[in-house]
């Protein structure tokens, strides 16, 4: 234990409190402890306690504190923590709980790693642990009878398992193979595939896995293939082939390789790098962490990295490169492998040519290509909408009303809980007298469907108490945020079981074994049920295989948009089956503005998360389902229509509605409202970016500009069509309401509030039907010309077919005239284009990606100047990207225009990059380069316009050489 009797010791932050109506179920993981006595003591109860997290010191050592103890005392809390956690948690003299839980997934409460090891003077081995939360790292020393916790007990095997010299996989004399039958009939053709890829790798050959035929967007492996791939390197590993192994991923794929190296290889020493350092004590650790002190040489069996310019030190060489990410960077990177090996993950396009010249520089043999039938096993969803009870209801009108007047600090606090009271009333107030819509469908489901012979189904959700009341209804095993890795293995062991008689025998089994561990305070008793399993979604996943699981009932009603990824990477759904995923909201609630934003394409951040609660709140905005025709059928038939989903349906989304006992089905749906996050962007930055314009404006201007400062104010968002959907929920028939007949409303307005003069002073971008774009002439052309319709080459059409089959010609065409003319406008780069995507549904980006690098390929053109148009969008991004990661000036070209100067360029750059090419209307609605062009002697709109497409082609001109 960590003496926390220093006088050194200060308040770092308040995680959270407990008391008589505010509990917490694993609150003894925390210890409690008296400041004033310098002592620890069992923890008091119906007591008000907060949990402090003490400074430079790890999670786990935090502790709970009354509030006599820490309010006032200068000592312990000289930067008033403790009042900054009562103003921001307390709302109209209530204090509210913030969610332990979600503040603190399982997976921070265990060390990461043991970093070294020394004796003391007692002859004592003592080690040095890694912590980490928040970002954060945390050393300590701990003797060893801390690991004799069954959490932490696998880190000293880990650690003594480090790679003392490397042992290449080519020193085997004969290479091992692994065997299908103790794995999964699923996956035996991954099997296959891992066994000759590594037997080429023995023989120095470089390796290239890749999916038959077309890619369909799916530029990596399969989770099947990789997680075999784990298993393999497992057999290497009790060879005694150690490593060090380099897997080089990005930021998506580095999460599979946290979640899923410890699950398949949990005696492996692993170190991940996503960012290089700058810090030296965290390089220090670092270098603690990579090399052993004595030889400078690699000590992890596996080095994980989304960054290649981390450079190791001069004696460093790895025995395998898996190369699970775009390979460009690794085959230019300066890794030293020892045997030259490498296995390279990768579907899309890539030049053979660069990977052979590879080979041939490192004395590679030769390249062995491997191609396989991938099939990615895709989630359905049913969106479920249930009317709140009416025990909810003025309650929730409460809370919303608290919610329009409290300060953006308290946002947070109020939407979690209004969350509870949405999922189940008794988080609450547990004198409320039902358990709530949510959990009343959830417990019919489970009679209904789980009822379905070989259904397996598991509920996910973020709080405990509902979770907890479910598994005791449905007699189900509940794998919890407590960790216990060993009855995690057991549920799940127990959920693959085909039959009730099997699944109790494996039960037996595992109480026996976990009970005789004389480690535990009481006894564990698990359920003999195989088919329902509910799994806190803060839990650790160590040792968590639910791929068994055919249907999940996600109880979150938390922004979550990496919801299918999680779930792959965390608990193996969706790997070897297709599974069905049941989304829940409370109609007319804020549950429609979650599910909404779970469906963005995009990333919100903490602040845009909550400007858009904010904002839909304070107008009522709260209707983002479905409307269509709808069918009505018996709750009790719900098991019947959803195994006809599950297999017959061609669209991969079903909505219904719940009303008592009769259940609502919606066909022919579309949304009532999609969150734009362009919208929310331009409203949280716009007053930021004038002011900023104004202040780095030349002295030598005297400007008589004024600008409104309106930070209290609101800001406005804005509805518009939907993007690609986030969540794969898009139809292999879809609907026809996404046809460019029938469009939705581009974009409706919900903050009146606008200065219509200064509106009016700015000429507003033209709108881009979902239909078509406008086709814009080329830069050198200032004549307005007729336009000419392209002859569409009709391989192109074929390439849209092959993607979208149900696709009619005159639609196909109509798609490659707007990918022409958005290509015009925004060169060949998805991520820079500002158009509504949903007329390209079912299509991805990464598809449309494709077609548009084959429409700038293709010969002969389908237009003349599409190749230039998209050349010079490229080279002012490369410029622009100079300019704002070198902090560089670029050459200017000589302008006779007398304020204009090498500031406004790089201006004019930046608006061309956010609005496109040829629309020197919207360069004129900056205030710098409007003013600019003002007092330099153009005042008319045609003069100015001219101006810009001559600077801009000269630009071009000059950056291009």
């Amino acid at each position: 234990m960590v003496d926390l009797s220093s006088d050194t010791f200060e308040v770092n932050d308040i995680l959270t409190f407990i008391d008589q109506s505010h509990i917490f179920e694993y609150a003894d993981v925390f210890k409690y402890f008296i400041p004033s006595k310098s002592v620890y003591e069992e923890i008091p109860s119906n007591t008000l306690l907060f949990l402090v997290m003490w400074k430079n010191f790890s999670i786990l050592r935090s502790t709970w504190v009354s509030r006599e103890e820490i309010e006032g005392n200068s000592r312990l809390d000289p930067d008033n923590v403790f009042k900054k956690f009562i103003d921001q948690n307390t709302i109209d003299g209530i204090l509210y709980q913030p969610r332990l839980t979600k503040i603190i997934p399982a997976r921070d409460l265990v060390p990461e790693k043991i970093l070294s090891s020394c004796y003391d003077e007692t002859a004592t081995e003592m080690f040095t642990v890694k912590w980490k939360y928040c970002g954060n790292i945390f050393l300590s020393t701990e003797e060893p009878s801390f690991f004799n916790n069954p959490r932490y007990n696998m880190l000293i095997p880990q650690y003594r398992n480090k790679v003392e010299k490397i042992k290449p996989l080519s020193s085997l004399s004969e290479v091992p193979t692994l065997n299908i039958e103790t794995i999964s009939p699923e996956y035996k053709e991954e099997v296959e595939i891992c066994n000759n890829v590594f037997e080429k790798l023995h023989k120095n050959h470089g390796c290239w896995i890749k999916k038959i035929g077309e890619t369909d967007g799916e530029l990596f492996v399969s989770h099947k293939l990789k997680i075999t791939i784990l298993k393999y390197m497992k057999l290497l590993m009790d060879n005694d082939i150690k490593g060090p192994h380099l897997i080089v991923t990005d930021e998506v794929g580095i999460d599979f390789y946290k979640e899923n190296i410890e699950k398949f290889i949990p005696n492996a020493y692993v170190t991940f790098i996503n960012k290089i350092p700058k810090e030296e004590d965290m390089k220090e650790v670092l270098d603690n962490e990579l090399y052993h002190t004595e030889t400078d040489c690699l000590k992890c069996s596996f080095v994980v990295t989304t960054t290649l310019a981390f450079q190791f030190r001069v004696n460093v060489e790895f025995d395998i490169a898996i190369v699970d990410t775009e390979p460009t960077l690794f085959f230019n990177s300066k890794y030293y492998i020892k045997e030259h090996t490498f296995l390279l993950l990768y579907n899309g396009a890539f030049d053979e040519a660069i990977i052979k010249n590879h080979c041939r520089r490192r004395k590679i043999k030769e390249l062995q290509i491997f191609e396989y039938n991938m099939f990615s096993y895709f989630i359905r969803y049913v969106d479920v909408y249930l009317n709140i009870h009416q025990i909810q209801k003025p309650i929730y009108n409460d809370l919303i009303t608290i919610a329009k007047s409290c300060n953006n600090e308290q946002t947070g606090v109020i939407l979690n809980e209004i969350k509870k009271l949405l999922i189940y009333p008794k988080m609450f107030d547990t004198n409320l007298k039902t358990q709530g819509t949510k959990v009343d469908f959830i417990l019919k489901c489970i009679k209904i469907i789980g009822s379905i012979p070989g259904i397996k189904l598991a509920v996910l959700g973020d709080y405990d108490m509902p979770l907890r009341y479910i598994s005791k209804i449905t007699r189900s095993n509940y794998i919890d945020w407590n960790i216990d890795i060993k009855k995690t293995k057991a549920i799940c062991e127990i959920m693959k079981c085909s039959s009730e008689k099997n699944a109790e025998q494996v039960k037996d089994l595992f109480e026996k074994e976990l009970n005789n561990d004389n480690t535990r305070k009481s006894p564990i008793t698990l359920s003999g049920n195989s088919r329902v399993v509910c799994v806190h979604n803060s839990c650790i996943s160590t040792e968590i295989d639910l791929s068994c699981i055919d249907i999940v009932i996600d109880m979150s009603n938390d922004y979550t948009p990496l919801f299918e990824t999680n779930i792959r990477n965390k608990y193996m759904m969706a790997t070897v089956k297709q599974i069905i995923a049941f989304d829940m909201s409370i109609k007319n609630t804020i549950d429609e503005i979650t599910s909404s934003m779970n469906e963005l394409d995009e990333t919100l951040t903490l602040s845009q998360e909550l400007q858009v609660y904010r904002n839909l709140i304070k107008y009522n905005s709260y209707r983002f389902g479905y409307k269509g025709k709808s069918r009505s059928i018996k709750f009790g038939k719900l098991g019947q229509e959803i195994l006809k989903y599950g297999t017959e349906y061609e669209q991969l989304q079903l909505v219904i509605e719940v009303m008592k006992d009769d259940i609502e089905i919606i066909s022919n749906f579309e949304k009532n409202g999609f969150i734009s996050i362009n919208d929310i962007n331009k409203e949280i930055n716009i007053q930021n970016q004038q002011q900023s314009k104004l202040q780095n404006l030349p002295k030598t201007l005297k400007l008589p500009v004024t600008i409104e400062h309106s930070s209290k104010k609101t800001p406005s968002l804005k509805l518009s069509p939907p993007t690609i959907f986030n969540k794969e929920r898009l139809s292999q028939k879809y609907p026809e309401q996404f046809n460019s007949e029938n469009k939705l409303v581009k974009i409706i307005y919900l903050d009146k509030s606008i200065n219509d003069t200064k509106q009016n002073s700015l000429k507003q971008q033209p709108e881009i039907p979902i239909g078509k774009l406008e086709v814009i002439n080329d830069l050198s052309d200032s004549n307005t010309m007729e336009e000419e319709e392209p002859i569409i080459n009709p391989n192109l059409i074929n390439i849209i077919k092959e993607r979208s089959q149900l696709i009619q010609q005159d639609k196909a065409i109509q798609w490659i005239k707007s990918l022409t003319s958005a290509i015009k406008r925004y060169g060949r780069d998805l991520r820079l284009w500002k158009i509504d995507f949903t007329q390209f549904i079912p299509l991805t980006k990464v598809q449309l990606q494709y077609i548009v690098d084959k429409l700038l390929t293709t010969l002969p053109p389908i237009d003349p100047q599409l190749t230039k148009m998209a050349n010079i969008m490229e080279t002012f991004t490369k410029a622009n990207n100079f300019v704002s990661k070198k902090k560089a000036l670029l050459p200017y070209p000589e302008c006779s225009l007398k304020f204009w100067d090498c500031s406004c360029d790089i201006e004019l750059l930046q608006l061309i990059i956010e609005n496109g090419l040829n629309v020197p209307e919207l360069y004129l609605n900056d205030i710098i380069i409007r003013s600019v062009l003002e007092i330099s002697g153009l005042l008319t709109e045609k003069q100015k316009c001219e101006f810009l497409k001559i600077r801009i082609d000269k630009l071009y001109k000059c950056y291009s050489i």
